[in-house]
Parts: structure tokens; sequence; C-alpha cells
């Protein structure tokens, strides 16, 4: 249902020293099965790759960029923090990072509450009204 994630299985078994006996039974188990191959040009310039993971999985990369941009500056973060990210994942953040990605906007917001949310079910509230409306999304 995912061969992105078992082919990353499979290459995080090949460079774990000692994997735990689930996670190795189950690279030995993908290891026999018919895993396709990653798509190619996946990374197209023109953005016409398709994501393969998360919550825009299946969406093309131009337009969770012109979508949801705050989610993209994410991946690229996560990218760089991340030593192993799975193939689909990484095609995207290097997708990324040839992109003009807009800046997250300026000013988190006054003392007195009035910032935005950008992300989330509460994009576009004020900080503010979260807390007081949904006080445990803050904790």
């Amino acid at each position: 249902e995912d061969p992105d994630y078992c082919r990353y299985i499979l290459t995080q078994a090949a460079s774990n020293e000692d994997p735990s006996p689930a996670f190795s039974d189950f690279a030995t188990w993908l290891s026999s099965q018919d895993i396709p191959a990653a798509p190619s040009g996946v990374g197209d310039a023109d953005g016409s790759g398709t994501i393969g993971f998360g919550k825009h999985r299946g969406r093309s990369y131009a337009d969770v960029l012109q979508e949801d941009p705050d989610y993209c500056r994410y991946i690229l973060t996560q990218a760089a923090s991340n030593e192993d990210p799975s193939p689909a994942f990484s095609d995207f953040a290097t997708w990324l990072s040839s992109q003009d990605i807009p800046a997250a906007p300026s000013g988190v917001g006054d003392a007195d509450g009035s910032g935005t949310i950008g992300f989330g079910k509460h994009r576009g509230r004020s900080y503010a009204d979260v807390l007081q409306e949904d006080p445990d999304y803050c904790r």
C-alpha cells in the first residue's frame, strides 16, 4: 500500500547495525516481496512530481507549494534535521530547495494575542481566540 515506506524500511535495515528483531523480521519479509521501484521524475522542475507521504499525499509539488507554503517550510526544516528521510520525503525536499518559497509572515503577534495562527485546524484565527476557546490545543 505504501511502497515508499517499504523502500525506506529496506534502506534502514541495510544501514542499521543492530535493528530490533521485529524490525529485522519485517525487513526480511519485505525483501522477499515485489516492491515497485520508485517512480522516476518525482522532482520534475515544473513541480509535476507527486507527494507520496503525509497530509498532501497524491498532490503535485507545485500545488502544495502554492497552497501551503508553511508546510513546505516545515518540510525543509525537517529535511535539514532528519538523517534518513524516506525517498519520497527527500525528493520533495530537494525540489523545494530549488523553489522560491514565500517567507513566513513576520511578527509573531503582539502581547495582546492578536497574532494569527498560520497552520493547522485553527489557521487564520488569533492566538487569543484559540487560547480562550481551545486551551488544550495550546498545551
